[in-house]
């Protein structure tokens, strides 16, 4: 059976669509589909650091206004840290819980300790935060939050957290 160049070019255009729409149009489609939901939980997020920005501004000036606070001498920060991670629920996620040296700078020993949370959510990190931030007593000398390099909906936290207590006064030496 020989096909006419009419036939031949039906044809063509047949095995054009079907290759548009098996490599061009439904690929596409998902892609648009999945950048959408990218998009919509990006505007979220972004909702909710504009709004975590607002309240810490709200905060630092209050805070500029407040005596510093000490902590009572039976207060564990490393007890407190591990209540707030299982209150979380973000025990899983914990990689590091690192006590660090104590400095002690005239009637004040600073008690400090690093923790490492990784691939949580950004509501988990916060909802961590907010938890630590509602005892009035702990500071936050440092503080980093990445983006998970493979999964961009995941962050990465690094915090060191302090408290004050009242201390004997004796000098020690920091590293």
């Amino acid at each position: 059976m020989k096909l006419t160049p009419r036939q031949l070019l039906m044809l063509l255009g047949i095995a054009v669509l079907i290759f548009y729409y098996q490599f061009v149009f439904f690929p596409g489609r998902r892609q648009m589909r999945s950048l959408q939901e990218s998009l919509t939980r990006k505007e979220r997020d972004l909702k909710t650091l504009e709004k975590l920005s607002q309240e810490y501004k709200e905060r630092v000036e209050k805070r500029q206004e407040e005596q510093v606070n000490y902590s009572p001498e039976n207060f564990s920060l490393i007890g407190f840290l591990s209540e707030a991670i299982s209150a979380t629920g973000v025990r899983d996620n914990v990689r590091e819980v690192k006590p660090l040296p104590s400095l002690t700078h005239q009637e004040a020993t600073v008690e400090r300790i690093r923790l490492v949370v990784e691939e949580l959510t950004l509501e988990a990190a916060c909802n961590l935060l907010k938890y630590i931030e509602s005892q009035k007593l702990i500071y936050f000398p440092s503080f980093q939050m990445k983006r998970h390099r493979d999964k961009p909906y995941w962050v990465n936290l690094e915090v060191e957290l302090c408290v004050l207590k009242k201390g004997s006064g004796q000098r020690v030496a920091a590293q």
